[in-house]
């Protein structure tokens, strides 16, 4: 490896993605595509989907760079935190963008649309600021996406002012359900009203104890 290769890779570590354009900031621009192609070739490089590239092969340096604007959420930042001892098989990234699903570095990284991004903060990792759901907000994401006995345990641990604060900008199904579980807690809440019962975890049995003052389903030991 030559001395303008390695300054060029020592530049591009300081990008968790970069396109062909950042690229031939580096390069001269008449080779820069054939050039970064056989850095790409050499293993040097990664492509992760069209036009966006990286020398790093970890998923969570890339994940949220690659499909802008999204941040990592759910099951995958709960890991992130430590509130979840099961490593989750995928990653979950949530972003207002149409949703998208790609393989990278032989990790499927599924992106989720939502309406609006909000209930994250930027966590340093490896050199970078990544932008990571809360704890708070990566729970209640989680409902319905893994089984309930994976993310109960962990409950305790969170910040039940902050829950109580996520409720109002929760969907209706989840903003019941985490309202019921800091209900058990003793935190005052306001009941929400409605007169279709549901499961506390929709991924459980279908059947269970009815608690009529949430209209909640306790499918799930508690």
């Amino acid at each position: 490896m030559n001395v303008e290769t390695v300054d060029i890779l020592n530049a591009l570590k300081k990008m968790p993605v970069f396109s062909l354009s950042d690229y031939a900031k580096l390069v001269e621009n008449t080779y820069a595509k054939a050039s970064l192609r056989r850095l790409v070739k050499k293993g040097l490089v990664h492509r992760v989907r069209r036009d966006v590239y990286t020398v790093y092969d970890d998923p969570l340096m890339v994940a949220p760079f690659t499909y802008r604007p999204s941040y990592i959420g759910g099951y995958s930042a709960l890991h992130m935190h430590g509130l979840l001892d099961q490593i989750p098989k995928d990653m979950l990234c949530f972003t207002t963008r149409p949703l998208l699903k790609l393989k990278f570095s032989n990790t499927l990284i599924l992106y989720k649309h939502t309406k609006n991004l909000f209930g994250y903060s930027f966590v340093e990792y490896k050199g970078f600021k990544i932008p990571v759901a809360t704890p708070e907000k990566a729970f209640a994401e989680s409902i319905g996406l893994i089984p309930f006995s994976l993310i109960l345990p962990y409950f305790d641990s969170l910040d039940m002012e902050k829950m109580k604060e996520l409720l109002l900008r929760l969907p209706k199904g989840k903003e019941r359900r985490v309202a019921y579980l800091l209900h058990l807690k003793g935190v005052d809440v306001k009941v929400i009203a409605s007169k279709r019962p549901i499961l506390l975890d929709p991924l459980g049995p279908r059947e269970g104890e009815l608690d009529r003052s949430f209209n909640i389903i306790k499918n799930v030991r508690l």
